[in-house]
């Protein structure tokens, strides 16, 4: 056979064979490889977002809304029930209040930085909520499944946070504000005539040391102590008149008159030799009379580093103080006082007229070359009660005037400055 033949009849064999194999080989589908994979979509939820969900009632936190419709009015209403603030037992008493915002472009909204549309409050205010809070009696519980406090330590006060659209929920979220440090130990005292309750931070110390003194009402601050305690001092809520010690039944004279200043020095003493106490560091903190009796008895003892005076006069109008058994003049000598000097009044105060005597104070301060620091914060629309900042303002309005909105603003203000002046005790 020629060769050209053979070559021919090889090739034809040649193909034959891979087109069998070809036609026997498992099939595979023709793909394409896309150059980019598209998203997973995630559906978006509405959300209330509490940041930190639980604080120290002092403490501010953010609250914002996500995942709403752009442009979309959410409406936000909030409660607490149980351990209602201020009071310190299981009263049932409900509070609520409500704000509506519009979300923005990305169904977003920041209320530290947007004032709602409607509410019980009307300005940009991230605490809003809490402060602007009312009793509601028609929903007032009869019981509450919130234990009653037991501990003079710390409260816990529950929020409840539910967001609507339309009437509908459509979100929700809860919060709890810290009144006080569960680390905290307090105790009763009734110790070589000193009445009161003693306040002590975790840890060795040693620690700056406040005394708190109450009002016109007598008795014990309870909730003052509680707050400062849980900043890390060591605080007596020392009782002056109108109180009667649990620990061992004995009792303060009923109203304030004649009130020995030396009562005051052997609380002092005491405070100053409790183990973990920095006895160099030690501060007065007075609300409305009390502030008065601050005032004058940091002027008698100069272990006394700062006063701090929140609705107070610095004259004796209608109350008397002795010292080594003589009545004391009616002007105090603030100018004698070792330490620094902080004085805080509502404009609104509707007892007493602590912003007339407050900037007479600094006046007398300047004629006397006062050395150390010393300040009057006046506070518009305020009323003659502030405490702390993001609580409940309720009380402080129908016992010394001023507004919701203004007492919050200046609470939050004046706050920072406390801390301050008790920060540089020495």
């Amino acid at each position: 056979m020629p060769a050209k033949n053979i070559r021919m009849k090889s090739r034809c064999l040649l193909l034959f064979t891979i087109l069998l194999f070809t036609a026997c080989a498992p099939q595979v589908a023709a793909t394409s490889i896309p150059t980019s994979v598209p998203p997973t979509s995630t559906p978006v939820v509405p959300v209330i977002s509490i940041q930190p969900s639980e604080a120290f009632i002092d403490e501010p936190v953010s609250i914002r809304l996500s995942g709403f419709a752009p442009n979309q009015e959410v409406t936000i209403n909030a409660s607490t029930a149980g351990i209602a603030f201020p009071d310190l037992i299981d009263t049932g008493i409900v509070r609520e209040s409500q704000a509506t915002f519009q979300t923005d472009a990305n169904g977003e909204a920041d209320l530290e930085k947007q004032a709602p549309l409607s509410g019980s409050y009307a300005s940009a205010d991230g605490m809003g909520l809490f402060w602007s809070m009312t009793e509601n009696p028609a929903k007032a519980r009869s019981g509450s499944s919130d234990p009653a406090p037991t501990l003079l330590n710390a409260v816990q006060y529950r929020y409840t946070f539910v967001a609507e659209v339309d009437g509908k929920e459509v979100a929700n979220a809860t919060a709890i504000q810290n009144m006080g440090s569960a680390s905290v130990v307090a105790t009763d005292v009734a110790e070589n005539g000193v009445l009161g309750q003693f306040y002590r931070p975790a840890g060795e110390g040693p620690f700056p040391a406040v005394i708190t003194l109450g009002g016109s009402a007598g008795g014990l601050p309870r909730r003052l102590p509680m707050v400062l305690a849980a900043q890390g001092y060591a605080v007596l809520s020392l009782a002056y008149f109108n109180y009667t010690s649990p620990v061992d039944h004995t009792s303060l004279p009923y109203d304030l008159y004649m009130i020995p200043v030396e009562y005051f020095g052997k609380a002092i003493e005491w405070l100053q030799s409790q183990p973990g106490v920095d006895p160099e560091r030690i501060g007065l903190f007075g609300t409305s009379v009390g502030g008065t009796v601050a005032l004058q008895v940091a002027a008698v003892y100069p272990q006394v580093k700062t006063v701090i005076v929140i609705g107070s006069p610095t004259v004796w109008e209608d109350s008397e103080m002795s010292y080594q058994d003589q009545v004391l003049p009616a002007d105090i000598s603030i100018e004698k006082i070792n330490g620094s000097i902080l004085l805080i009044s509502g404009e609104k105060d509707s007892q007493l007229q602590s912003v007339k005597f407050g900037e007479l104070a600094v006046s007398r301060l300047k004629e006397n070359n006062f050395s150390f620091p010393y300040r009057h914060i006046i506070n518009p629309g305020a009323g003659h009660l502030i405490s702390f900042p993001y609580a409940q303002r309720s009380i402080e309005i129908e016992e010394g005037g001023g507004s919701p909105q203004a007492n919050a603003q200046a609470a939050a203000a004046i706050w920072p400055v406390v801390l301050e002046y008790l920060a540089a005790m020495k």
